[in-house]
């Protein structure tokens, strides 16, 4: 098992994920930490981390020491299974000076800002489809359109899509309650891409169980609202591990692996072009720049504006008082192609 896949280390930003299948075993070592699991072992030093991710349930013990280190380098512990409902996150909250939980509860109680909020994410979502299937048909949204009226629209669009996501992989009678291998690979990474969001939303102060497309609190609703223009992103992974699997056979834990990997492969090294910040980032950034989108709205800006990969195209941007990090410059993006 190729180690790499697990940990993608950046000099610049401590943003790197470790995903950790089946642990066995976690022991310090002078500065840094062994960790064993299912296929191996690696050695990490946790100042260099953002987020640890355990995957499946296993006799393996972590030191009380490692989860309080995790906690001094507010690096987010989260543990989940394949079949899990939900997941159990240990994160330090950000300490902002800015009250943005009463803005977010407060736009909530504004029927127009909720049917606003929740109306670009849908809209967000729909058009990130296109990159998956660019002649995918997008549904008009009406700006009257309610969240009940929204979600009806959004069910009868989701029906169309995957009926075409599941014939494109020569996969027939299948649909997303269907307990089949495609679908253990695309909840997966939506579970594994939450915790990301998690993080974030934790770190600016929001609560991550007050969203505004999903209305429940009884889950992490928030999560799943910023989440949804971003699933693109897992099912692109999917659709390429999938693909690549008609030529070797692997079991159902092994494809859920490869798909984590492969997601991770993609946030750290993929350039994307960001139209309304006018920015070359790597793909993990907008992540965290869905999270400074929703800030920035409430705190003031006009549109709430999250940032989509695009083709670098004309036209004024929208304004937007946030910018994305990790910018890649000209040169460094000359220097990236040459190698």
């Amino acid at each position: 098992m190729d180690i790499d896949y697990y940990l993608t280390r950046s000099k610049k930003l401590k943003d790197d994920y470790l995903w950790i299948p089946y642990c066995k075993d976690i022991s310090k070592i002078k500065t840094a930490w062994l960790i064993k699991f299912q296929g191996g072992e690696i050695e990490v030093a946790l100042q260099s981390l953002s987020h640890v991710a355990f995957f499946g349930i296993s006799d393996g013990e972590i030191p009380i020491r490692f989860i309080f280190e995790c906690e001094k380098y507010n690096v987010q512990l989260a543990f989940y299974t394949r079949n899990a409902s939900k997941r159990f996150i240990l994160s330090n909250p950000g300490r902002q000076g800015t009250d943005i939980l009463t803005l977010q509860i407060n736009s909530r109680s504004d029927e127009r800002r909720l049917n606003y909020l929740g109306r670009v994410i849908l809209k967000n979502k729909l058009q990130s489809k296109k990159l998956i299937f660019p002649k995918y048909v997008l549904p008009q949204l009406d700006a009257s359109m309610s969240i009940p009226d929204l979600r009806i629209s959004e069910a009868k669009s989701a029906k169309v899509y995957w009926k075409g996501f599941y014939s494109s992989l020569q996969v027939r009678d299948c649909s997303r309650k269907t307990k089949h291998p495609l679908n253990q690979m695309l909840n997966a990474g939506y579970f594994f891409l939450s915790t990301s969001m998690i993080r974030w939303l934790h770190h600016y102060g929001f609560s991550v169980f007050h969203g505004f497309l999903h209305s429940s609190t009884r889950y992490e609703a928030l999560v799943w609202d910023l989440i949804e223009p971003y699933r693109f992103i897992v099912e692109k992974a999917v659709i390429e591990v999938w693909q690549e699997q008609t030529k070797t056979e692997y079991s159902d834990d092994e494809l859920v692996r490869l798909t984590i990997t492969r997601i991770t492969e993609m946030l750290n090294t993929q350039v994307v072009w960001v139209h309304s910040t006018q920015q070359y980032v790597k793909l993990k950034s907008v992540l965290q720049g869905a999270v400074l989108a929703l800030r920035a709205y409430l705190l003031g800006d006009q549109h709430f504006v999250l940032p989509l990969p695009s083709a670098k195209k004309g036209g004024r941007p929208p304004k937007v008082s946030y910018i994305l990090p990790g910018q890649i410059y000209k040169e460094q993006l000359k220097s990236m192609e040459k190698k």
